[in-house]
């Protein structure tokens, strides 16, 4: 026999504390705190269904460095119940998880394989006596882990075997993520492995899909709302060492998402409501299962400035919520922005009128000024400390456009909301 099958998951990160959402009601935040273990669940049942050989982790399985007992002891029980049904375990540890902040020690099962942080290592998988597959990989040491390991990822020629390589790495510097392990494509390519195992970004990409296969299977449960749409593994199937097929399998328990509103012409607030429960309703019934959402509000209305009150899009906010939330398929507003204008403006910020002038010389002043450059020179440096991105919030970033937006609101407001009424 020269077939096997396995699962690639990666970026568990089990132990999530998700502080950023401790305003939703306890239900729904007891529900998103579990969603991480029980999409883990949904992968060892994969496992098990499909009668897969072993199951990779690509690092980051714990969220923190001081890994909770509770995540090590609910991934161990996991661990166990897939050996005990003869399946392995291969993992590595990521920037999240690095091998020097353990607390807590665990005896893990017999069929599972955490990879050395010392050096990369390699391990052979043999079904029925024959060995079929050799495994490479490497745990990381150090949260800061820059060091280029790719390099010692070396295939062994005497050994006709599949080779997999397991790497939390970002390839060619992803700007949306830490540049640890750094490796490149070209890299991955040269070193001559038939399935790059990786992890570390958190959205399914195959970089490659002809051998050497390039995979991220992304996270298997999205935890903010960056990490849009479905989330999930793959399931790899290789025969005569070649991968036969490979396969997404979906593990979400709640879905993050976006939806857009076109609210133009809509005058009356009952009517606005109506329109976004309509759009609400039709997400339930494309994702079925609990969403989290950010609404875009857009189009030419007479709500504009009513909507521009913080005051307002709370309390639609809140209705909306209540709304949803004791649904099967709850449904949370995570975020709602307004995105509108106001009905009838264009007329008043035309080129030569009082308004138009002034709202053109606002504009050359926040140019001569550099305000929005704040972004850039600033924000934007702030955001690259992870240490300080952890506790601002993802808006933070867009203040000063929202500064300047804001502005021009209340000139809009001040000057013209009452002619616009009548």
């Amino acid at each position: 026999m020269t077939s096997f099958r396995f699962i690639h998951t990666a970026d568990l990160h089990l132990d999530t504390p998700f502080t950023g959402l401790k305003k939703l009601p306890d239900s729904i935040f007891e529900q998103i705190k579990q969603s991480t273990f029980q999409s883990f669940d949904q992968i060892v049942e994969l496992c098990i269904r499909y009668k897969v050989d072993f199951l990779v982790i690509a690092g980051d399985i714990f969220d923190l460095e001081d890994r909770s007992l509770r995540a090590q002891i609910f991934l161990r029980s996991r661990l166990e119940k897939l050996s005990d049904h003869g399946i392995h375990t291969y993992m590595i540890h990521g920037n999240h998880d690095p091998n020097d902040q353990v607390k807590a020690w665990m005896n893990w099962p017999e069929k599972v394989h955490i990879f050395s942080d010392q050096q990369v290592e390699s391990v052979i998988f043999s079904k029925d006596n024959q060995e079929l597959a050799l495994i490479m990989g490497q745990s990381y040491p150090t949260k800061e882990f820059k060091e280029r390991i790719v390099q010692y990822y070396q295939r062994d020629k005497e050994k006709n075997l599949f080779h997999i390589g397991i790497l939390h790495t970002n390839v060619d510097g992803n700007k949306d993520h830490d540049s640890y392990a750094p490796s490149s494509f070209k890299e991955l390519v040269n070193q001559e492995m038939d399935y790059w195992a990786l992890g570390h970004i958190h959205k399914s990409t195959i970089l490659s899909s002809q051998k050497p296969y390039i995979v991220y299977p992304g996270n298997h449960q999205g935890r903010n709302k960056k990490e849009k749409g479905t989330k999930g593994c793959y399931i790899v199937e290789v025969k005569q060492n070649q991968v036969e097929k490979m396969d997404w399998v979906e593990t979400s328990q709640i879905i993050w998402e976006e939806i857009e509103v076109d609210i133009s012409q809509i005058a009356h607030m009952p009517t606005l409501i109506e329109k976004i429960e309509e759009k609400i309703e039709m997400a339930i019934e494309y994702w079925k299962k609990p969403l989290i959402l950010q609404i875009h509000l857009q189009g030419e209305t007479e709500l504009h400035f009513e909507l521009t009150q913080e005051i307002k899009q709370e309390e639609l906010r809140e209705w909306l919520n209540g709304r949803f939330e004791k649904e099967l398929h709850w449904v949370y507003i995570d975020q709602l922005y307004v995105e509108t204008i106001a009905f009838g403006l264009e007329k008043w910020i035309e080129k030569g009128t009082f308004l138009g002038d002034y709202i053109n010389e606002l504009e050359i002043f926040l140019q001569e000024t550099e305000i929005l450059d704040l972004k850039k020179e600033v924000f934007e440096e702030l955001f690259k400390n992870r240490a300080i991105k952890t506790h601002l919030p993802n808006e933070f970033v867009d203040l000063p456009e929202q500064l300047a937006k804001d502005t021009k609101n209340l000139i809009y407001q001040y000057f013209v909301r009452e002619d616009i009424k009548r």
